[in-house]
């Protein structure tokens, strides 16, 4: 279990990502089928709408966790099947250009401003405000659309290829990815598609913001730095540049595959005391395995 543990924590963000919504999916589909033989598919109903954005004022201020939550939910296959693959290959491409902690702080806003767009949209054009009540959104699209159009506006020159045979420009995929949005708003599912073109909003300026040398997610690093308590810094303390202290943490990742590659070859058992006092030290899961 602490392999399984440690090696989730050396997967890369974007096949976590994939993970998550798959998981999540499957959990659905397993509830579903559960539900459906006890002849009660009321319950599954309940499930899902507990993790939808509702577009009513009232259910989300009720349920303020699905602002983030919807965006990990999916019921149909082919919905979380053409979401993935546009997050795969699009995530593939985004992390030769950016960082996977900037690809998880891209999906995460992008889905939340693709799940404002839907709200707000829903409660102001008159158009809307018959079916607002019974209206929720769900899926990782929004999310998904932030991370295209950023690799769309920071590499619009890139070229990739549609369907392994078909060249395409970046900017020109990123054009048609908006437009087809667009051209369905009165047609079908205007809902996802207003919060596709949120999540798309925020791609573009994450893009072209990265363009002049400015990362606008670095707002959550100092989030999370005002959470930790603050240390007692010295004038003598010794304190590693970038450098070493990323071929530190290399050395560390390495000593730490090659103790897990012996666990999976020869067992726990097989370890030095030395080996177990470092993957004791370095392991933040040990406690929880072991303790």
């Amino acid at each position: 279990m602490i392999m399984n543990k440690l090696y989730w924590r050396q997967l890369n963000v974007l096949y976590k990502l994939l993970v998550v919504n798959v998981a999540v999916f499957l959990t659905i589909i397993l509830i579903k089928l559960i539900t459906f033989l006890l002849g009660m598919p009321q319950v599954i109903q309940a499930v899902v709408r507990f993790f939808s954005l509702p577009a009513a004022p009232v259910k989300l201020l009720i349920k303020p966790w699905t602002l983030f939550t919807y965006m990990f939910l999916h019921e149909g296959f082919w919905h979380i099947f053409a979401n993935m693959l546009w997050l795969y290959f699009l995530g593939l491409i985004f992390i030769q250009y950016f960082s996977e902690k900037q690809l998880w702080r891209v999906y995460l806003i992008s889905g939340l401003i693709g799940g404002l767009f839907f709200f707000i949209a829903y409660n102001i054009f008159p158009v809307f405000w018959g079916v607002k009540n019974y209206a929720y959104l769900l899926g990782a699209s929004a999310a998904v659309s932030g991370i295209v159009i950023a690799v769309a506006a920071y590499r619009p020159q890139e070229t990739i290829l549609i369907f392994g045979i078909l060249p395409m420009p970046m900017w020109l995929l990123g054009v048609l990815y908006v437009l087809y949005d667009v051209s369905m708003l009165t047609v079908d599912n205007p809902g996802g598609h207003l919060a596709h073109l949120g999540g798309a909003l925020f791609g573009l300026w994450f893009g072209l913001a990265y363009h002049k040398g400015k990362d606008i997610t670095a707002f959550m690093d100092r989030l999370a730095l005002r959470k930790k308590p603050r240390m007692r810094v010295h004038k003598n303390d010794y304190r590693p540049d970038d450098y070493e202290w990323n071929r530190s943490q290399r050395e560390i990742e390495e000593e730490l595959n090659r103790i897990l590659d012996k666990i999976s070859r020869k067992g726990y058992n097989s370890l030095t005391k030395k080996e177990r006092e470092f993957l004791k030290r370095h392991s933040r899961d040990y406690r929880g395995f072991y303790g």
